[in-house]
């Protein structure tokens, strides 16, 4: 929680935590953080991260270890495993459909290159956030495999994931990875772009796979939906490595910071 107060152009934080999930100075690439991010990171009585590499980054940010925290989320009790959708191989994305998310990267990459045997493409999240982007992807995809599913209720995006082959994440940086949590929680295979927190986090589970660009994803796309039975090993390896971490155990962590 954060309490602020404006104090000419000064903003002060007292006996406050903040909670460094994203910050957009970092995510945006600019060279230094804005004045408002800036002061919440020096004044917070206590700055907990998400993960291991925001926990990095803010560190880097000259926040000292002794006001520094980690909690992992955790992941929806919910989660249940279930078999993949037939027929078509189906790769799920997803996101809010922005630019961060590499979504239009991926589409254009896959008309370049679609695979060769049955597939296709959901992205599960909402499509509101930038609609101009949202509506250019939308254009991208026409004529393609590829379904917008918009944003859903938990239970059932839950669902939607259990059901897919595999959970691709094109996103050019990630401070933690929801999605690909709570696909690995539902036994599902993650295919992943490297950046920011993405790495650590998938290589957790040994069915995970991270790649350097969107053309090697797709690269890898490709011997997915063409591998059906590798496809079904990599299943299996994930079932059995699945993560169990709570949100209770999330909150237990954070309140024995107190």
């Amino acid at each position: 929680e954060i309490s602020a107060c404006l104090v000419g152009s000064e903003m002060c934080i007292r006996d406050r935590g903040l909670l460094a999930h994203y910050l957009p100075s970092v995510f945006e690439g600019r060279a230094a953080l804005d004045p408002f991010e800036a002061s919440a990171l020096r004044h917070a009585a206590i700055v907990v991260c998400t993960g291991a590499w925001m926990r990095e980054t803010v560190a880097k940010l000259g926040v000292p270890p002794e006001r520094l925290a980690l909690v992992e989320p955790g992941v929806s009790e919910a989660a249940k495993m279930a078999n993949p959708s037939e027929g078509a191989v189906t790769a799920l994305l997803v996101g809010t459909v922005t630019r961060r998310k590499g979504v239009l990267e991926l589409i254009e990459a896959l008309r370049s290159s679609p695979p060769a045997q049955p597939w296709r493409l959901e992205v599960l999240g909402d499509c509101d956030a930038d609609p101009q982007y949202a509506q250019a992807c939308e254009t991208a995809s026409a004529g393609l495999p590829i379904a917008f599913l918009g944003a859903r209720p938990p239970a059932e995006a839950l669902g939607i994931i259990a059901r897919a082959h595999v959970l691709v994440s094109a996103a050019s940086i990630e401070s933690y990875g929801m999605a690909i949590a709570e696909a690995q929680a539902c036994g599902v295979p993650v295919l992943a772009r490297r950046g920011g927190h993405v790495a650590q986090l998938v290589r957790r589970v040994p069915s995970g796979k991270v790649v350097d660009d969107i053309t090697t994803l797709v690269a890898a796309l490709h011997r997915y939906v063409a591998g059906r039975g590798h496809l079904a090993d990599l299943r299996e390896i994930s079932r059995a490595h699945r993560p169990k971490r709570t949100w209770d155990d999330a909150a237990a962590e954070f309140r024995a910071l107190r």
